[in-house]
């Protein structure tokens, strides 16, 4: 099963799918693709020269649960404890500057849109319309992440 993946900007938050990648609001869910293809993505970044997207990430479970334990030791209210986690999850943790991350993305989405067909499966049934779609998405975040002067990482697991 594929960890789930999305992106989180600092003292904002998980990044939602922007609406212009769902217009029907059909509930559309970004990161899945990318979750099964990080072996190919990371190929494909070494092979290009730049950082793989891999490198953007931390795993939030593991960030969750050293917070959790400090946080639980000092508020009893569940509402209260979930509300101050997800605080610090938006604080704490390795961040990087969008504009490192758009690099790779511009560079793998030119790769992938010029190189490869669309329907080329990259691994577990995602092809590479799927993977791209992923990456514009990212994309999408990462612009405005960068017009608002935010950093950002992949949350794994988040």
């Amino acid at each position: 099963m594929p960890v789930h993946t999305r992106i989180r900007l600092e003292l904002t938050g998980l990044a939602q799918l922007p609406p212009d990648f769902d217009p029907d609001e059909e509930g559309f869910v970004y990161g899945k693709a990318f979750a099964s293809c990080q072996a190919a993505l990371t190929e494909a970044a070494r092979r290009l020269g730049v950082l793989p997207l891999q490198r953007f990430s931390t795993n939030e479970l593991d960030l969750y649960d050293e917070i959790e334990h400090d946080v639980m030791r000092e508020l009893e209210d569940d509402d209260e404890a979930n509300e101050e986690i997800e605080n610090q999850l938006n604080q704490r943790g390795n961040w990087h500057d969008a504009e490192d991350g758009l690099h790779t993305l511009v560079t793998l989405i030119a790769h992938f849109e010029n190189g490869v067909g669309a329907e080329t499966e990259l691994a577990g049934g995602w092809r590479v319309r799927d993977v791209l779609w992923d990456l514009r998405a990212f994309e999408s975040i990462l612009e405005a992440a960068r017009a608002n002067n935010r950093r950002f990482r992949i949350a794994v697991g988040g």
